[in-house]
């Protein structure tokens, strides 16, 4: 299968050519024929989400310079997931580069309404996950392959900020974080699997790449969370969701008895090395994605704006837009 990421993502095929599930398709059908206002328009924001996140940052505001540039009186914003950590990073920053970025509210200055459906403020779990043992969807277990994913600079961006996200072998907390290269270099994680043969010099490559990815991650969550350092005078209202009731992985064990040291996220590793222990250790309340407390709004953008309402859904994660009353909360935020 190969991935478009020159358009929104609307379905998700389960079996190519054959069966599909419905993402945002129908969600954007209605967004369309809502639109009240004469001469109202819907622009589709693709971006590439494997990509490092300042890539789409400069994007959108690059689009929205264009739709002031010819007028547009009003631009409202919807954002899902990683789209949420991009559009949310415009509106305090501007496309600033987070090692200079100071709090601006530039881009929040364009925009008169926002909707941020369960956005992953403080990081996901899913990412390493996926780095070992790949993405599926459904019936499609071969979504992503794991290596393919580890290849991803947005896979490092997203990895979780909120402790702890590594237990150890009697399931205790550890103190390490996840934006530390020399923990990825010393496990063979991701990008730096041990087991994958390669040219010291590629390797070298490979560390570099993972130094960078993390470390902007890093930055990335940093000002996301930074106290509010000014108090400006916005118009930016925000309906702000998130999702509830479902088991989301929120950390993993690393086993390092043997040779070969293991991280543990699966039920049958963790049935094997913990019989008597309860695997939902590693999770928290979620939307089977992102986690409740890591979709929290960070407080600078509840101070910062004129207002901010708050919607709690049920849906997991990429079905937040086929949750009905989800879409009547977003329609009728957008609509009046």
């Amino acid at each position: 299968m190969e991935l478009d990421s020159s358009t929104v993502l609307d379905r998700i095929p389960i079996l190519p050519g054959i069966y599909s599930v419905d993402v945002c398709g129908g969600f954007l059908h209605e967004l369309r024929n809502s639109l009240s206002t004469p001469g109202s328009q819907l622009h589709l924001f693709a971006y590439d989400w494997r990509d490092d996140y300042l890539v789409a940052v400069k994007n959108l505001a690059r689009l929205v310079t264009t739709l002031k540039n010819k007028d547009a009186t009003s631009i409202s914003i919807i954002a899902h997931s990683m789209g949420g950590l991009i559009a949310s990073y415009f509106l305090r920053y501007g496309h600033q580069e987070p090692e200079e970025a100071v709090e601006t509210w530039e881009g929040a200055t364009h925009i008169e309404k926002i909707v941020l459906a369960t956005v992953p403020f403080r990081g996901s779990m899913t990412a390493l996950r996926n780095m070992q043992h790949g993405a599926k969807f459904g019936l499609n277990t071969t979504l992503i392959k794991a290596y393919a994913f580890a290849t991803f600079p947005s896979a490092y961006e997203m990895m979780p900020t909120y402790a702890p996200v590594l237990l150890d072998g009697e399931l205790k907390p550890l103190s390490h974080t996840l934006f530390e290269s020399d923990l990825w270099q010393h496990y063979g994680w991701g990008f730096l699997d041990n087991a994958t043969a390669a040219p010291e010099q590629t390797k070298q490559r490979r560390l570099a790449f993972v130094t960078e990815a993390l470390h902007k991650g890093s930055r990335l969550h940093e000002r996301m969370h930074s106290p509010l350092e000014n108090a400006p005078r916005l118009h930016t209202q925000m309906l702000h969701t998130f999702a509830t009731s479902h088991a989301t992985i929120a950390r993993a064990a690393l086993i390092e008895a043997g040779a070969t040291p293991t991280l543990i996220f699966r039920r049958d590793e963790f049935t094997k090395h913990f019989p008597t222990r309860h695997y939902g250790t590693l999770f928290e309340d979620g939307d089977e994605t992102v986690s409740v407390s890591s979709a929290q709004l960070p407080s600078a953008f509840k101070h910062a704006l004129a207002g901010v309402a708050e919607y709690q859904s049920q849906a997991v994660h990429s079905q937040i837009f086929n949750d009905r009353k989800m879409r009547s909360h977003i329609l009728d935020f957008l609509n009046t």
